[in-house]
């Protein structure tokens, strides 16, 4: 499994994005971190879901309890403030997409997820216009 989300993660890094160096002006991150980052998200996916792979996540309008399983990596890293935000997509047992973007922040053990907005992109939005 650890390969498959490898592999997934190169090939978005690859494909997906041109691979850019660190500019104060443009405030786009580098490669480097962007494989820090996500390698950090896969560590975290891996050891935070059931044996089978599912996430519970709780709705924090309905209260209620949605189960997941991960789908896509998105190669894009988007920074709030400073904190680093990475989305990928999420299908609930009904097969509906979800957008989850994990909020990473780097602390004394390296990147941990400090945050998970699911289904919440205006509000992520919201914090964008903020920077």
């Amino acid at each position: 499994m650890k390969i498959f989300w490898f592999t997934m993660l190169l090939s978005g890094l690859l494909f997906g994005t041109p691979l850019a160096g660190v500019s104060a002006a443009t405030n786009t991150v580098t490669s480097a971190l962007k494989v820090e980052l996500q390698s950090a998200l896969l560590t975290f996916l891996e050891q935070g879901g059931d044996a089978d792979g599912t996430f519970r996540i709780l709705d924090r309008k309905t209260g209620e309890m949605t189960q997941t399983h991960i789908g896509a990596l998105h190669p894009k890293v988007i920074r709030v403030g400073p904190d680093f935000v990475l989305c990928i997509e999420m299908f609930d047992n009904l097969g509906q997409r979800h957008e989850a973007d994990f909020v990473m922040r780097q602390g004394t053990a390296g990147w941990l997820v400090t945050d998970v907005l699911f289904d919440q992109r205006d509000l992520l939005k919201k914090a964008r216009q903020q920077n």
